[in-house]
């Protein structure tokens, strides 16, 4: 064999060697790449399923949150409405009815709508936020201590009229203030989807 077959027998040699390696390696890395996405795709179905399931938590947790607000709110209406029934500056009366039974009618009323509120409030205190839970306390001693004042009150003691306008005043601002801080609660919770 002469110098030049061996060259040219010896580069074929290295291209089909060259070809037949890079075949092997492209299948190799191809298998190595298939189970590296396998992998990674497990793994990003895994964080998937964790990031869905959290939203899903996310989302009922506000709806509920929402709807005990929703409930407050409506009973807190009401308690409001009994209140200010209490010691009303105009009021309509029945000239059957005597002073007493008007009052004791009146503090029924106010009691019913109290305990409605107070059962809504505290019952589904541990699921909406405190500083909510405050804002709402604090009308509940507004209400109860206007409630003190009409039953143990009179209409002829110094002052009974003024600390009626002022505390009604002060309950309107008390309602005022739950309404933004539920707001506020409301706008700081968002829903992604």
């Amino acid at each position: 064999m002469t110098i030049i077959e061996q060259i040219l027998t010896s580069g074929v040699t290295s291209v089909v060697m060259t070809g037949l390696l890079a075949f092997i390696g492209k299948i190799w890395i191809g298998r190595i790449l298939a189970k590296e996405k396998k992998s990674i795709d497990a793994y990003l179905k895994k964080e998937q399923t964790k990031l869905d399931k959290g939203l899903h938590i996310h989302k009922v947790k506000f709806e509920k949150e929402f709807q005990i607000y929703q409930d407050i709110w409506a009973k807190l209406v009401d308690l409001k409405q009994a209140t200010l029934s209490l010691r009303p500056i105009v009021d309509r009366v029945n000239s059957k009815e005597s002073h007493e039974d008007r009052k004791m009618q009146r503090l029924k009323e106010y009691q019913v709508a109290l305990n409605e509120y107070l059962n809504a409030v505290e019952y589904s205190q541990p699921f909406y936020a405190e500083d909510v839970y405050a804002s709402l306390r604090e009308v509940f001693d507004a209400t109860y201590e206007e409630s003190i004042k009409y039953k143990y009150g009179e209409e002829s003691d110094t002052g009974y009229w003024e600390h009626s306008v002022n505390n009604i005043k002060k309950i309107i601002k008390l309602i005022d203030t739950c309404q933004k801080v539920i707001r506020k609660r409301h706008e700081e919770v968002h829903i992604l989807e």
